[in-house]
């Protein structure tokens, strides 16, 4: 059994709201699956913002999935060392859509699946005969 199903099949749920990163670092263990959630706002407004945030973390995030990101454009602009991006490229209203950076070590695959009007990025994460799945609306 790998590092990241084992505490998912053994472990109590452990949903935390921490209020800082001081938090998180002093919670955070590198055997977790670590998934970062943010409401973006208008990633190309505010990505620069979100990796400060984000560069005070001792761990890094397995996955970050920002929501109502709106329109994207230049994906060059918006690549973060480490990660792979990913879009569902949805146009249902101005405030829309889902971005995911998913860690580039890991093994994993991706869909973008239509539901109605929205679209969702389902990603399987491979380790091992183990897979993790994320769904991001």
């Amino acid at each position: 059994m790998n590092q990241f199903t084992r505490g998912i099949l053994h472990a109590p749920k452990q949903d935390k709201e921490l209020e800082n990163m001081l938090e998180y670092n002093a919670v955070s263990t590198r055997n977790d699956f670590r998934i970062f959630h943010q409401n973006i706002r208008s990633i190309n407004k505010n990505l620069d913002m979100l990796k400060i945030y984000l560069s005070q973390v001792n761990d890094p995030f397995d996955c970050i999935v920002l929501t109502e990101s709106w329109r994207v454009d230049g994906f060059d602009l918006l690549q973060m060392k480490d990660y792979d991006l990913l879009y569902n490229k949805s146009e249902l209203n101005r405030a829309d859509g889902v971005v995911v950076f998913i860690n580039a070590n890991l093994e994993y695959s991706y869909e973008i699946i239509d539901i109605g009007r929205c679209k969702a990025i389902e990603i399987k994460i491979v380790e091992g005969l183990s897979t993790l799945v994320v769904t991001a609306v």
